[in-house]
Parts: C-alpha cells; structure tokens; sequence
C-alpha cells in the first residue's frame, strides 16, 4: 500500500492542530475559537477527506472518512447555537 503524500499528512497535521486551538479557545466562550474550529473541521472533510473517494483508497480508509465526516458534522450540528448572534436587547 502506497503511503500518503507528504503535502496531506502535514496539511492534516496544521488542520487538527488548528481546531485544537479552536476549541481551546472555545471553551473559554470564545465565539472565534468555535468558529475556526468548525471551518477547521469543514475543510478537512472537503479537502482531504474528499479525494478519498476519486482517489484509489482502501475500503477501511473510506470507512474512517466517513466516520469522520458523521462526527465532524454530528459537532458542528451540536455547536451550531452557539455560533447564532444575539439579538441585541432594547434598554
């Protein structure tokens, strides 16, 4: 089995460090933090997990882009909330 390029390991590697600080960030009510870490996670399912399937992929790598993309998708549908403004209130 042919490994992967180096471009996508390091490109993995910057991504989920960057949703890392995300949610670092999120979890002290940082509304920035939240958002980079689900663009994070988008870009990575649409630019590297994507390929998987045009590309000559091994069955299980698939399985594990999928399972990937459910859970990335399940989050940011949990988190989605948080990411709404609020709507200022008259005083």
């Amino acid at each position: 089995m042919d490994e992967a390029p180096a471009f996508v390991t390091v490109a993995t590697a910057v991504v989920g460090i960057l949703t890392l600080a995300g949610v670092a960030a999120a979890w002290r009510a940082s509304r920035a933090g939240l958002l980079t870490a689900v663009v994070a996670r988008i870009c990575d399912s649409l630019i590297l997990g994507l390929p998987a399937f045009f590309l000559p992929a091994p069955w299980f790598a698939r399985a594990i882009v999928v399972g990937c993309m459910v859970l990335g998708g399940t989050g940011i549908w949990l988190v989605a909330p948080a990411l709404r403004r609020a709507k200022p209130t008259m005083a």
